[in-house]
């Protein structure tokens, strides 16, 4: 456990010398620096979606969706409406219990997406949001796509491109792993900002922060 803390201070540390003397021409210092520097990704137009009206729901209605084609499509029934029908006779609550789960994890994204995909105004936000979640946290985000699909290519007979299962994997990883990488990104933020001493400044930080 200390040696995953020393790794996380470190991380924040190396991420401020590597803005502070590598980037001269900027005058700013701590993590507001950083910040400023990488941008964070915006995302404006995943963002309006997001934020529409219902979002919540019609996401959960897609990823429920989602979760019971995958789960149709590892049982294997095949095309048949007739061996489709039987699958769902038999498997009708493991059927239900995954459309909850992909439901909720439509749901939750939607959620957790509105919450923390922010703009920062002060040298605290900056670090906790533009270099935390819009930086960090999207980078474990693609990490995590990348991963589930290429366990997807393994699940393939043959390793094919594009195969359904690798598809599958990639689909699963941004339902679920987007909403835990942005909340990780918060996290990492906030540790990035303790670690270098930077203070909340109540006079800038009134109400939510903006929106991207």
């Amino acid at each position: 456990m200390g040696s995953l803390i020393d790794l996380e201070n470190a991380s924040c540390v190396a991420a401020y010398v590597l803005c502070t003397y590598g980037i001269p021409r900027v005058e700013w210092r701590g993590p507001e620096l950083i910040a400023y520097a990488i941008g964070g990704v915006r995302a404006a137009s995943v963002d309006r979606l997001m934020r529409k009206p219902h979002a919540e729901v019609v996401c959960a209605l897609v990823a429920a969706g989602i979760g019971v084609a995958l789960l149709l499509i590892a049982g294997g029934p095949g095309l048949s409406t007739d061996g489709i029908a039987r699958f769902l006779r038999s498997e009708a609550k493991t059927l239900a219990a995954f459309a909850a789960l992909f439901g909720g994890g439509g749901w939750w994204l939607v959620h957790s997406w509105r919450l923390l995909w922010r703009c920062g105004r002060s040298r605290w936000e900056h670090s906790v949001f533009d270099l935390g979640v819009r930086t960090f946290g999207v980078a474990v985000a693609l990490l995590l796509i990348v991963i589930g699909a290429s366990l997807g290519i393994n699940a393939d007979v043959g390793g094919t491109a594009l195969a359904p299962m690798m598809l599958a994997g990639a689909v699963v990883s941004l339902i679920f792993g987007l909403p835990i990488s942005l909340h990780l990104g918060h996290y990492w933020g906030r540790r990035c900002a303790e670690v270098l001493g930077v203070q909340r400044e109540p006079d800038l930080e009134i109400g939510d922060p903006p929106l991207v």
